[in-house]
């Protein structure tokens, strides 16, 4: 088998290199998700075990909590700043005038004002 979904079940004969399960293996770490053996369906033939293995669902990563959302906001207006510093900057030098950039320093102050409103409510 060369490609691999979501709740497929690999056969493996236990004891043995089998380049099938390897790839399983590689493409369930690639996908985060889990290769669980199914006991249950463990049997034997001719003195050789076979297990079974099943490739677990699909990771849905847990939503964020309020303070996660709240952090990941300020985090993404100081970053705004932070991107938009040079303007500052260039009015500060005297290379621009603050009515060059009216928009942009409107545009911060209300970031900085969310950043203050979040900050309060931690």
């Amino acid at each position: 088998m060369t490609g691999f979904n979501y709740g497929d079940v690999i056969e493996y004969i236990d004891d043995t290199f089998d380049e099938n399960m390897e790839a399983a293996k590689k493409w369930a770490r690639e996908h985060n998700t889990t290769l669980e053996e199914l006991i249950d369906r463990r049997t034997e033939r001719d003195g050789v075990l076979y297990r079974y293995f099943q490739i677990g669902g699909e990771y849905i990563p847990p939503e964020p909590s309020p303070d996660q959302v709240k952090a990941q906001t300020i985090y993404r207006l100081k970053m705004q700043l932070s991107a938009t510093d040079y303007a500052v900057i260039k009015i500060a030098e005297g290379a621009a005038t603050s009515e060059e950039y009216a928009e942009l320093i409107a545009q911060r102050q209300q970031w900085r004002q969310e950043i203050n409103a979040l900050e309060a409510e931690q």
